[in-house]
């Protein structure tokens, strides 16, 4: 299993810890807005502050530091995203239904009226992410967690958020909450084409305006109709300038977080330890027994005439050798004739 693999990156004179906690393969991959979950799991049980890593500081780790070779390919950033067709109003919701989910953003009044534009949800987490009614995704895990959450290893816990997400049919961005905590910015000018390059919003990292050229460009992805969903970022070779807005939620992707050093040295126990085995508790099994062509009436009476023979036979037979006898048919007598 390893050890957390960590990276330092410098944005903006601050230094920001990395750690790699997935890798974008079969194995290890998590889903979208498992990403954002896996973390938090993470926090509730060793007391750690991470967040999914901001896009701002992922382009800068991809371009600037060149610390890319060490960070697994499409992982998504903690920036949640929506955007219309081309050439529409925002409305009232941006609905993405891609499979069998549905991702909703709820459009804040101040923001249906703007045609082009692009929603940023900043610094996203799962108690952001409303499902089953009002209840978070983080809420919903926790109720649906099939072992207890300190018993679980990082593959064992990434398998759990892979299967609470995938029974989950809606996800619904809480955007009152990204207004009121400031987290939420709308980017005008969002790129009508995909793969084309565009300047970058600074607080965002989102492309926007007219096509440019030039080192601090970004290619831009996005659908041609409605999307809700997370920025994604790629380490590919000269993919780490492009930024995805395209991709399905349900796919698979790896996990960078944003941690201090001493959380990082927290969460170690993760990867260097197996599952902690449980001390479940037992349950007796109940036995079923089917006698095909004897009713119940004549099953009864069979019992009884066997029970008062076996009691006949202790005054010719060794006691010893009647005792099987009498505990399967003591068994056989806790049946409801």
């Amino acid at each position: 299993m390893g050890s957390v693999q960590t990276a330092k990156v410098s944005v903006q004179g601050q230094k920001r810890n990395l750690a790699m906690l997935r890798q974008n393969t079969q194995k290890e991959a998590v889903r979208m807005f498992g990403a954002l979950l896996l973390i938090d799991l993470i926090n509730q049980r060793f007391g750690t502050k991470g967040i999914l890593v901001g896009n701002v500081v992922a382009d800068t780790a991809l371009n600037v530091d060149q610390i890319w070779r060490k960070i697994p390919s499409a992982f998504p950033t903690g920036n949640g995203i929506a955007y219309k067709t081309a050439g529409t109003k925002l409305g009232q919701e941006i609905i993405f239904a891609p499979e069998n989910q549905l991702v909703i953003t709820p459009v804040p009044k101040e923001y249906q009226s703007l045609t082009d534009a692009a929603l940023v949800m900043r610094q996203a987490s799962s108690s952001d992410i409303l499902v089953d009614g009002n209840k978070t995704l983080f809420e919903y895990a926790l109720a649906n967690l099939p072992s207890p959450l300190e018993t679980m290893n990082i593959d064992a816990l990434a398998d759990a958020v892979n299967q609470i997400v995938d029974s989950v049919r809606e996800f619904r961005f809480n955007t009152p909450k990204f207004v009121q905590e400031q987290r939420l910015k709308a980017v005008s000018g969002y790129p009508a084409t995909s793969g084309t390059r565009h300047e970058v919003d600074r607080e965002t990292g989102v492309p926007f305006g007219p096509q440019k050229s030039g080192k601090d460009t970004r290619l831009n992805y996005r659908n041609n109709g409605d999307y809700a969903g997370l920025l994604v970022r790629d380490v590919d070779g000269v993919n780490r300038r492009d930024v995805y807005a395209d991709f399905r939620p349900s796919g698979g992707f790896g996990v960078v977080t944003e941690i201090s050093e001493g959380d990082a040295a927290k969460i170690e126990a993760l990867f260097s330890l197996g599952t902690v085995p449980q001390t479940a508790k037992k349950t007796e099994e109940k036995a079923v027994i089917v006698v095909p062509g004897i009713s119940i009436a004549r099953l009864s009476e069979l019992y009884q005439g066997a029970t008062g023979a076996v009691e006949k036979m202790g005054n010719v037979v060794d006691a010893q050798l009647l005792t099987p006898l009498k505990e399967f048919l003591a068994a056989i007598g806790k049946a409801k004739f």
